[in-house]
Formats: structure tokens, C-alpha cells, sequence
């Protein structure tokens, strides 16, 4: 049995996690009864869609990161980000215990010091029984800094990591390939000499035959993003 699935994103990295972070949503039916924690919620942009489905929604967030663009990298912007309105303010290290039956985590593990500590924290979090989506970069630019100090995680890390604080990993998707990864970058380099999307859409018609001519093992090793089911074990300690 492989250790992760591989999906094709077409070099669209942000739209298609919001829609799978989405879907898995929808696929987990009635919310009413049951708590969801948002873990690094920022904006809380699933705040909507878990309410509307009856979940006790709760959003959380260390409340520091500004958006500010005096630092390097990529930044979200002052007035684009939100460090208020969360219904638990803390660091991920210290999430309450036992109180959520899923947890969602997107993309905050690179921006936390002891990432694995968070995983832990995430894991104590949960009833046992309970579900965790986990979404994290494959690779990544610098971005939301001072509070970016991990460029990245491989599937190996959540097999090698989730069973030891007892989360047993469900499955886990690689999203995208290096054809997805170039992509993906090469447009953003075309959006500096202003092409405008023409060069994103052709190199999608033509990923099919970039994919044919690349060595396997290259095309194995690029990427976009991890995403992993966890489920927590009923022989926890914490």
C-alpha cells in the first residue's frame, strides 16, 4: 500500500486546497452536537461553511502576526489580516484538551517554532476517536515572517511523527508534481513580466507532454502541498 496518494493540481495550489479543505468538510454530515476547532484560523475563512452545517465552531489563533510588510517575504498585509474576534487565543502549544471532535490545521505548521510540539498539542486537543485535517507546504517561499521557520514537510514526517503521540494517519495526499510545481512558479515569474495569465494556460496544455519527457523520479520529487487525515487513538496518554 503506497504511503500517500498523488493528485494533479495544475499548478493551482491555493485554489484547489480551499476546495478539498471544503469538500472535507462537507463529507463529515450533521455538525450539530459536535465541536470543530480551527487551529490557526486567521481570517477563519471556514468559520461560514462549518456554522452552517450546526458545528460549534471555534476559531483559534496566537493573535500575533500582523500582516505587516515592513518584514521580507511575502506578507498578507495590515489591513488584509485579522489578530482579533477568535474564541480561544493562545499559543498552538497550549490548546485546551479533549474538547474538539475534528480540527482543521491549514497551513500553519511552518509558522510555528516546534512544529511537532503543535502536532502534539493538536493531538491532546482532540476526543478520542476524533478527526484532524492537516495541511501544510511541500516547499515554500518565505512568507508571514518572523513567524516562518519551516520552508516545509514531507508525507514521511506525519508517518513517522502521528503514531507516536498517538494519531493514526488515515491518508495522505501529495498534491501536485514537479510539472504542477513548475508551473505554478513559472507563472508567478511571468506575472513580473506581465504575460498576464497566457503562459499559466499554456503550460497546462502542454503538462501532459512536460510530464512524458521528464525522468520519473524528478517529477516524483516536486510538489505543492501535503495533506493528512489524522485520527486519534483510544490509547493515548494524553
Amino acid at each position: 500500500m503506497p504511503l500517500w496518494d498523488e493528485v494533479r493540481t495544475s499548478g493551482r495550489n491555493e485554489k484547489f486546497r480551499e476546495n478539498y479543505v471544503r469538500n472535507w468538510i462537507r463529507t463529515l454530515g450533521d455538525g450539530h452536537g459536535r465541536t470543530f476547532l480551527d487551529v490557526g484560523a486567521g481570517n477563519m475563512p471556514y468559520r461560514k461553511q462549518i456554522n452552517e452545517v450546526g458545528f460549534d465552531y471555534l476559531g483559534h489563533d496566537f493573535g500575533q502576526y500582523t500582516g505587516d510588510n515592513q518584514h521580507p517575504g511575502l506578507q498578507a498585509g495590515n489591513a488584509n489580516w485579522t489578530t482579533s474576534g477568535h474564541d480561544i487565543t493562545c499559543d498552538i502549544v497550549e490548546l485546551p484538551k479533549n474538547i474538539a471532535d475534528f480540527i482543521i490545521c491549514t497551513e500553519v505548521l511552518e509558522h510555528v517554532p516546534d512544529p511537532l510540539a503543535a502536532l502534539n498539542s493538536i493531538s491532546a486537543a482532540l476526543k478520542v476517536g476524533g478527526s484532524a485535517l492537516v495541511t501544510v507546504p511541500l516547499q515554500s517561499r518565505m512568507h508571514q515572517a518572523p513567524y516562518w521557520f519551516v520552508s516545509g514537510f514531507s508525507p514521511y514526517w506525519f508517518h513517522y511523527h502521528a503514531p507516536l503521540i498517538g494519531l493514526e494517519v488515515i491518508e495522505v495526499i501529495k498534491a501536485g508534481d514537479f510539472v504542477d510545481q513548475t508551473i505554478q512558479e513559472f507563472g508567478l515569474f511571468a506575472s513580473i513580466l506581465k504575460l498576464g495569465h497566457a503562459t499559466q494556460f499554456i503550460l497546462r496544455i502542454i503538462a501532459p507532454i512536460m510530464r512524458k519527457l521528464s525522468n520519473k523520479k524528478l517529477l516524483e520529487s516536486g510538489g505543492l502541498g501535503v495533506y493528512v487525515h489524522l485520527k486519534k487513538q483510544a490509547n493515548l496518554r494524553n
